[in-house]
Formats: C-alpha cells, structure tokens, sequence
C-alpha cells in the first residue's frame, strides 16, 4: 500500500553524493545523515546474472585492468573488489534507514534482479525504478504492473501532452528527466494526470527551488544537505502566501 501520492515531495540522495564512492553503501549512508528522503542506486548485472552497484559498466583494479561487470562472473568480481555491493545489501540498507530508493536500470535485464530484491524486502511501494527509455519502460510496467517504471527522457520534449498521455495508458509510474527538461507545462500536466516526476541530479540550489515549485515529487542531488536545508524553507513561504 503507497503512503504518499504524487502531491507529495522528496529529496534522493544521488548516488556518489557527497564526493563518496558511487557504488558504495557509503553512499546510501552519508545522504541519509544529510537530510535526504532516499537515494539513487544504479544496477548493473554480472555475466552470470547477479545485479550489483555500478554506475559505469564494470571496475578498475590498481593496475588500471578494467572488469566490464557483464562479462565476468559475480564470485570472479567479488574477489577482485571485496567491497562490491548486490543490490539485496543495498535495498536492505535503505530499508532499515526508513528510506525510499531509485533505481537507476542500466539495462533492462537488471530489472528482474531488482524486482525480486524489493518484493523479498517488501519495499516495492517505496521504489521506483528510471534509466529506460519510453518503450522499455512501457515494455517492463506491461510484464512486471507491481513495479513503479519511469520513463527516462533525455531530451526536450515538444508534446509534453502526449509524453504524459503514454505513461498514464501504459501504466508508468512517472517521468524522469534532468530539471532543465522538467518544464513547468509537462509538470503541470503529469499532476493532474497522477504521473509522478523524478529528476536527475543537481546541486543548483535555484534548479531545486523551481522543481519543488513545479511540484516535482523526486528531487534528486549529490548535495542533500543543501536541498534539506533550503527545501523546508521554500515550504514555509509557500504555506504563508
């Protein structure tokens, strides 16, 4: 059962926020202690499967050997980098700091991987999941209705209204975009259609303020400290006028 409806605003914490490690629970830690109200995991699948954080494709060893994480299998890659992290550890961490957690897919066969790991959790409710373009988002909501999927838009879009009117008719979740395609037409259009939006993240405090303006429901930043300092302020003015 959702808690929250898409009237309601949230600071995620991106992944590396805070100059941390991207692909690290570090990461999920330190924007939790700094305000945020989720963070941003980016998944990738080993050869064998295993979805893991990874934001670029694979890792790097001391001797600057680059391991594509779809090529080599999870146990190979766990000895290599004993710190990598499967995504059940990182849901589980989030879970247990009461927190809401993006998934940024960077491909869509992660997204089974994914799906089982909130379902063991129970934290389907409390996730979404971005990184797929329109089609392959409409193309996982149509297998998989009991996941939140957001369609990824990486360029401005002219027909806000049919972008809006294809994620409410294939039962997308929302619309995620970087703030400055998160225009105050397609936000005013996706509320009122229930379509939740996300963004991708900022540290401009002017960006975050016109977002929380616009209504966008998933603000997300490397900077949570700054959004959770400047975000509760803007609702104080907001209620006084």
């Amino acid at each position: 059962m959702m808690h929250y409806t898409n009237r309601n605003q949230f600071i995620m914490s991106a992944y590396g926020c805070m100059n941390t490690n991207p692909d690290s629970l570090e990461s999920i830690m330190v924007g939790n202690e700094n305000g945020a109200s989720g963070c941003i995991i980016a998944l990738d699948t080993t050869e064998d499967g295993i979805a893991v954080l990874c934001t670029n494709g694979g890792f790097t060893t001391d001797d600057s050997t680059f391991h594509a994480v779809n090529e080599t299998d999870f146990f190979s890659l766990r000895r290599m980098f004993p710190k990598m992290v499967a995504v059940g550890q990182a849901v589980e961490l989030a879970k247990s700091c009461g927190r809401k957690i993006g998934i940024e897919i960077k491909s869509p066969q992660v997204c089974i991987q994914a799906m089982i790991a909130l379902r063991q959790s129970n934290y389907l409710e409390q996730s979404y999941i971005g990184g797929l373009d329109p089609a392959n988002a409409a193309r996982i909501v149509n297998q998989h209705p009991e996941l939140h999927v957001m369609a990824e838009i990486n360029a401005p879009m002219e027909e806000t209204a049919t972008l809006v009117q294809f994620a409410q008719q294939t039962g997308l979740f929302g619309i995620r975009a970087e703030p400055k395609f998160l225009t105050p037409t397609l936000c005013e259009q996706a509320l009122l259609c229930v379509v939740f939006l996300a963004s991708k993240s900022t540290s401009d405090p002017e960006e975050m303020a016109k977002m929380y303006r616009q209504g966008v429901n998933f603000i997300e930043t490397d900077r949570p400290d700054i959004a959770s300092a400047l975000l509760p302020q803007l609702a104080q003015i907001m209620n006084a006028e």
